[in-house]
């Protein structure tokens, strides 16, 4: 779990170069249309990449119709790329460069899940015990979830007659 955790927040890193890369290109996307490629792991080099950019039709406007719709495209992309991962953008609360973000963040984010399967399945037994109980209430219904979750019937198993008379009053 620790590559992981090491992993997401070297992330940011890498969303920075690709944030900068889209907003030099949504500016001038002609380097796209003459074939550059940026990310060489992701591009798949096929008859499609050969047709868009190898055999590359020569007719000047429509070049520059490609252009233009790509910087709109970029331009938009950019603009969700912002959004989406300002955490992790410099000045994000989960970027390590951030002033005022804690410098040990990778040591405390080790015992973060790297999954949500405890909420999901949180979520799938009050599923179905509205399917099971559709009278209870959502109260009722969160105490039972509560109680299997918190194993409250080993806890009181576990303890002596008078003191669980006494919780129980």
């Amino acid at each position: 779990m620790e590559e992981n955790v090491e992993h997401i927040l070297d992330l940011n890193d890498d969303w920075l170069v690709f944030k900068n890369t889209i907003e030099l290109l949504s500016k001038d996307a002609s380097e796209l249309i003459e074939g550059n490629i940026f990310y060489q792991e992701f591009t798949k080099k096929d008859e499609v990449f050969n047709s868009l950019f190898i055999d590359n039709d020569p007719d000047e406007e429509l070049n520059l119709l490609t252009i233009e719709a790509l910087h709109i495209i970029l331009i938009n992309v950019l603009i969700i790329i912002e959004r989406q991962l300002s955490d992790c953008l410099p000045s994000g609360i989960f970027n390590e460069n951030t002033k005022g973000v804690h410098k040990d963040l990778r040591v405390e984010s080790r015992t973060v899940s790297t999954t949500n399967i405890v909420s999901e399945r949180d979520f799938a037994n009050l599923d179905r015990l509205r399917r099971e109980k559709p009278n209870a209430n959502t109260i009722a219904l969160e105490g039972i979830n509560l109680f299997s979750n918190n194993k409250t019937l080993k806890w009181l198993d576990s303890m002596s007659v008078e003191k669980k008379r006494g919780y129980l009053k």
